[in-house]
């Protein structure tokens, strides 16, 4: 068994060494692919709430402009291009551009604070 050892010693090593590195390889890329998932989830996560917000302040402007005629405010309007920046950088799809559209389609009023 010595003779065997002092012959292969360095093919053992690197057997042993090549190992550990595969072990720790395999490690990283299942935590990599652990936490890449985990990105996906919190941003379509994201991408619900701000659809989801793009829609009341869309319904609450239509609604109102429906009953009174009036239209939205600059704070508003501001807010809302806010909501459909970031909803369109994380790759929102159509549905929240038309409500974008419509809802800056709406005239502009003056609000309480600007007069």
């Amino acid at each position: 068994m010595k003779e065997f050892l002092e012959a292969y010693w360095m093919q053992s090593l690197w057997t042993i060494l090549l190992s550990v590195i595969t072990w720790l390889v395999h490690k990283l890329v299942k935590a990599f692919l652990a936490y890449r998932a985990e990105q996906e989830a919190l941003k379509e996560g994201v991408l619900t709430l701000q659809h989801d917000r793009i829609y009341e302040v869309f319904r609450d402007g239509f609604s109102r402009h429906n009953e009174t005629g009036r239209g939205t405010t600059l704070e508003e309007r501001r807010n809302m291009e806010y909501l459909f920046e970031g909803y369109e950088t994380l790759g929102g799809n159509g549905n929240g551009k038309d409500l974008y559209k419509r809802y800056m389609a709406l005239p502009i009023e003056e609000s309480e604070v600007e007069q």
